[in-house]
């Protein structure tokens, strides 16, 4: 009798183990059958990104001590989408640097590390506030100058000028 109780309970067990692997198989195919149903699309759109550096300066052939010459530097958004931008401005030569105070704007800019980051998006067609207005001049000066450049990068999905420049490396 042992044998018989031993049996039946071994085939018990094996129909409820079978049972329990059919009822996942169902389980798995409902759920891929759902999730088949359910249609998403993933749109996304490509926008461009352009902008312009202006830089209005007239070139003296020396900067006399005690003057002021105007120099203002602003970007412009040429492009299609809004962005955050920031400028790269450096006095070149080290002699010049010491003799020349720039007056940049605190305001509108935001300065982290060797770049002036815009503090709003610039919306297409609009252009930043100067970035500086003038350069007063403490010595005399003769060789002078001053690289300029600008970057942008999409304002969408940003909180912040920083944030955007940061994201760029990653």
């Amino acid at each position: 009798m042992k044998v018989k109780f031993r049996n039946i309970r071994r085939f018990t067990l094996l129909n409820l183990s079978f049972l329990v692997m059919v009822f996942l198989l169902l389980c798995a195919g409902i759920f891929a059958y759902f999730i088949m149903l359910s249609n998403e699309t993933n749109e996304f759109t490509v926008n461009y990104i352009e902008t312009e550096l202006t830089d209005e300066f007239t070139p003296v052939g020396e900067f006399k001590g005690g003057s002021r010459y105007v120099k203002e530097v602003s970007v412009e958004n040429t492009g299609s989408a809004a962005c955050y931008v920031r400028i790269f401005a450096k006095i070149k030569q080290q002699k010049a640097r010491d003799s020349i105070d720039v007056n940049f704007d605190r305001e509108n800019w935001t300065e982290k590390g060797d770049f002036w980051y815009y503090n709003e998006p610039l919306a297409p067609g609009d252009t930043a506030k100067p970035l500086f207005t003038e350069l007063n001049v403490k010595e005399d000066v003769l060789d002078f100058e001053m690289i300029c450049y600008q970057e942008a990068v999409q304002a969408e999905g940003v909180s912040s000028a920083s944030a955007a420049f940061d994201q760029e490396g990653k």
